[in-house]
């Protein structure tokens, strides 16, 4: 698996026998850009007030080396509406 998405709550305790709703979340699109150092990952759901974990694995630049962070875990507190970005 190149990668795990899921999204919890962000007041639900951080051990996992007490999270009540954990739910995975599908990619729909991960886009390299052109100099291979950044990505942008598309999510069908977003909701405002949870905590979305990306798991990261078997990833490894040109030369093999694997990611030094293979988690990546981000509060949304706000939805920018589509198409404002940039502006």
């Amino acid at each position: 698996m190149l990668y795990e998405h899921k999204k919890k709550p962000y007041d639900e305790p951080v051990d996992k026998s007490t999270q009540s709703d954990v739910q995975t979340v599908p990619v729909s699109q991960i886009t390299i850009s052109q100099d291979h150092k950044k990505i942008t990952v598309a999510l069908n759901a977003l909701k405002p007030g949870y905590v979305y974990e990306l798991k990261l694995e078997n990833i490894k630049n040109k030369e093999g080396t694997p990611l030094a962070n293979k988690l990546i875990c981000y509060t949304l507190n706000k939805l920018i509406p589509t198409g404002t970005i940039g502006k």
